[in-house]
């Protein structure tokens, strides 16, 4: 499985799906749709942590401009 947030978040099982969040350390494994997909958003941490990294490093990359 492709990571698209590497150094937000680690996948610790690949084959059972568990992630780690780099930032507050949580693990958590994504709830999936009927079809076997996963929702959108599942890979970032649930306390939110990967989307505000994820803002901060878009306004810096604006403000940086």
């Amino acid at each position: 499985m492709r990571n698209p947030y590497p150094g937000l978040v680690r996948i610790l099982d690949d084959k059972n799906l568990k992630f780690k969040c780099e930032i507050c350390r949580l693990v958590w494994r994504p709830s999936f749709k009927r079809s076997g997909r996963l929702y959108r958003g599942s890979r970032m941490c649930p306390n939110g942590c990967t989307k505000r990294a994820l803002e901060a490093k878009k306004i810096e990359k604006w403000i940086g401009e």
